[in-house]
C-alpha cells in the first residue's frame, strides 16, 4: 500500500472540464455525462496511469495554489501545512488502506483566500473480483462553514465559562491588571484564531497606552502610545466609538498607527478585532484582539465581542463599586487618611516583616491642639478646615511610604518604615514649627494649626501595637501638658 500511496502521490493532475470523459478500463467505463457532477469535487485515480482526474469543483476551490503540470503530491504539499501534512498522509494513507469508504477533515491554505478553508475528503479503493486495484474514487467537500459554525458555538461556550469564572473570582483578585491579565489570557484561549491581545488605557497626555496584553514582547508594549486623535487611522474619534469594529488590512495602511507593538514570535499582524470599554458614559479603555490572518474576523465575531465587552463592562464596574466600598470601609472620607481599623492591619503585616528581616519602625500618635475651641468659637466648619490642613500638610512633607491614619476626631498616628528614631523626632520638630509659621485664614481670622505628639520605636521600646500605642499616647500627652504649662507661665 505504501508504494500505492507515492504512485498516487506522484500523479500528474489532470482537470475534468467538459460533461463527458471516460476513464474505464476492463469490466466497465465512468461516464461524466452530468455537468453538475463535474462542478464537484469529484477525483479518480487508476494505478495504470500517471494521471489523476479531478473535477472542476476543486480546480476552482485551489485556484492560485494549483499549477500546470502539477502533481497531487506537489498539490498537497501547497495546500496542506507543514505541521498538519504528518496526520494528513496519516489519514490519506488509511483511506487508501481501507477497503470501505473512508473520510477524514483537514484545513487547507489557498492562496486567494485569508480565511481558514476547511474540506472532508471521501473515498473508497474499488477492486476486480480477483482482488486486483481497480481504482480510488472519492469527493472532496468545503465544509467551511460547518466547521467555523460550530468553532464559533464552542468558542462562545468557552468565552461564557470564562466570563462567568471571571465574575466569580473577581472579588479575590483585588487589583484591576491582574483581572485584566485574567480576561485577555482567557479570550485568546478560548478564540484560537486571536494570536494576541491587549488592552489600552488612555493616560493624561492624550495618549492610548498598553496596560494588559499577551503575545506582545513586553518592553516593546512599554514604548508603545496611540494618539488619541489617531485613534484608528483617524478614522475613528472616540465620541462615535461606541461598539466593536473590524479592522482588516492593517499591514497595508500608510502611517500605520495600530494598537499593538512587537510580538513575541515575530508575527504580523493583519487584523483587529475591537471594541470600545465604556464605564459611566466615559471611555475607560480599548479591548483589542489580534490576528496575523487577514479578513479572519465576521459578524459572528463582531457578536461575539459585543458579549465580550458586556460582560467586561459589568466586572469593572462591578470590580469599581467593590474597590469603593472596600476604599470607604478602611479610609477617612474628610481626610483620605486610613482609619484605625485598617491601620492596625498594616500595623500587624509591617510588624511580621520586621521580625523576619530585624529591622526596626516608629509609631506616632499625634492630637490636634484646640479643636473643640474652634469648633465652639467658629463652628465644624472651621473645625473640618483645621483637620484638613493638617492632613493635607503632613502628607507633602513627610514620606510617600509613611503611613498615616485619622483615628477620630482630632487623633490621628503614624508608621514610619526605615528611619531612624531621632531623625524621625527632628523631623517632626521642624514640621510643628512650620505649621504654626503658616496659619489659616477663616473669616478674616488666622487660625494656627497645632498639635502634640508622642514617639516609640520598635523593637527598643515595645513588640506589639498596645505597648507601643499606649507609650507613645502617654508621650502625647505629656508633651500636650507640658505646652499648657509653658503657656500658662508666660501668661503669668
Amino acid at each position: 500500500m505504501v508504494k500505492i500511496v507515492e504512485q498516487l502521490k506522484n500523479a500528474y493532475i489532470v482537470p475534468i472540464t467538459r460533461t463527458t470523459i471516460k476513464t474505464g478500463a476492463g469490466e466497465k467505463s465512468i461516464l461524466f455525462s452530468n455537468p453538475d457532477l463535474v462542478k464537484e469535487g469529484f477525483w479518480i485515480w487508476k494505478p495504470k496511469e500517471k494521471v489523476i482526474y479531478i473535477t472542476k469543483g476543486i480546480i476552482d476551490a485551489v485556484e492560485g495554489s494549483y499549477a500546470q503540470s502539477m502533481t497531487i503530491g506537489d498539490l498537497i504539499k501547497t495546500i496542506i501545512t507543514p505541521e498538519q501534512l504528518p496526520a494528513f498522509l496519516s489519514n490519506f494513507t488509511a483511506l487508501l488502506e481501507s477497503g470501505q469508504k473512508r473520510s477524514f477533515i483537514t484545513e487547507v491554505k489557498i492562496k486567494t483566500s485569508d480565511t481558514p478553508v476547511w474540506i472532508q475528503i471521501s473515498g473508497s479503493v474499488n477492486r476486480y473480483k480477483n482482488n486486483r486495484l481497480k481504482d480510488i474514487s472519492g469527493i472532496v467537500e468545503d465544509i467551511s462553514k460547518t466547521v467555523l459554525s460550530e468553532q464559533k458555538n464552542s468558542q462562545l461556550m468557552k468565552i461564557q465559562d470564562a466570563l462567568l469564572d471571571i465574575n466569580h473570582h473577581m472579588a479575590k483578585i483585588g487589583d484591576l491588571d491582574k483581572l485584566m491579565d485574567l480576561i485577555l489570557n482567557r479570550i485568546t484561549e478560548a478564540m484560537s484564531h486571536i494570536d494576541c491581545a491587549s488592552f489600552l488605557t488612555l493616560n493624561k497626555d492624550n495618549y492610548f497606552t498598553i496596560s494588559n496584553s499577551v503575545g506582545y514582547d513586553p518592553e516593546a508594549v512599554k514604548k508603545f502610545k496611540l494618539p488619541y486623535n489617531e485613534l484608528f487611522f483617524k478614522k475613528t474619534t472616540a465620541e462615535m466609538y461606541q461598539a466593536p469594529m473590524i479592522v482588516n488590512d492593517v499591514h497595508r495602511i500608510k502611517g500605520n498607527v495600530t494598537p499593538m507593538a512587537k510580538t513575541i514570535d515575530n508575527i504580523q499582524i493583519k487584523s483587529l478585532l475591537n471594541t470600545p470599554i465604556i464605564i459611566d458614559n466615559e471611555l475607560a479603555g480599548i479591548i483589542s484582539l489580534d490576528s496575523s490572518r487577514n479578513y479572519i474576523f465576521d459578524e459572528d465575531d463582531l457578536e461575539i465581542l459585543q458579549y465580550i465587552k458586556e460582560q467586561i463592562e459589568i466586572a469593572i464596574s462591578k470590580y469599581r463599586m467593590y474597590e469603593k466600598i472596600k476604599f470607604i470601609s478602611r479610609h477617612d472620607q474628610l481626610t483620605g487618611f486610613i482609619n484605625r481599623s485598617y491601620f492596625e492591619e498594616l500595623f500587624g503585616q509591617n510588624l511580621k516583616l520586621a521580625k523576619r528581616y530585624r529591622s526596626s519602625f516608629s509609631l506616632v500618635v499625634m492630637d490636634l491642639d484646640g479643636l473643640k475651641k474652634i469648633n465652639d468659637n467658629y463652628g465644624h466648619m472651621a473645625g473640618d478646615l483645621l483637620i484638613t490642613t493638617f492632613s493635607e500638610n503632613i502628607k507633602k512633607y513627610f514620606r510617600e511610604s509613611d503611613i498615616f491614619s485619622r483615628f477620630g476626631g482630632d487623633e490621628f498616628a503614624g508608621l514610619f518604615l526605615a528611619i531612624k528614631s531621632r531623625t524621625l523626632q527632628k523631623k517632626f520638630n521642624d514640621f510643628t514649627q512650620l505649621l504654626i509659621s503658616k496659619p489659616f485664614e477663616y473669616n478674616e481670622d488666622k487660625i494656627i494649626c497645632s498639635f502634640s505628639y508622642g514617639l516609640a520605636a520598635y523593637p527598643k521600646e515595645g513588640t506589639t501595637f498596645m505597648e507601643l500605642f499606649k507609650l507613645a499616647d502617654s508621650r502625647m500627652y505629656k508633651f500636650k501638658n507640658d505646652k499648657r504649662n509653658n503657656l500658662k507661665r508666660v501668661s503669668d
